[in-house]
């Protein structure tokens, strides 16, 4: 059996917010790579990648605000939905 493609490139620290993102997103047919960090998910992110990368903005280490930048400079194409549970 061979892995799906990813379409969604998930970014979130908490474990639980994590895998019911995955599961509601793989429940839809959507295929997803879930990452605990931004440095994590950045070798999945260049031109090649032909999906979305969806972030948390509070991230340790490497904040989604700064994935954000970064994955513009990699491919300002690109699609990145930023989200928070924080005011």
């Amino acid at each position: 059996m061979t892995a799906a493609i990813p379409e969604v490139l998930l970014i979130e620290d908490e474990a639980s917010v994590r895998l019911a993102t995955a599961q509601a997103l793989e429940l839809a047919g959507i295929a997803v790579a879930s990452f605990a960090t931004a440095e994590d998910a950045l070798p999945a992110i260049g031109a090649e990648f032909a999906g979305v990368v969806l972030s948390d903005v509070r991230l340790p280490g490497m904040s989604g605000m700064a994935l954000l930048d970064e994955a513009g400079r990699r491919d300002r194409d690109l699609p990145v939905i930023l989200v928070t549970g924080h005011g």
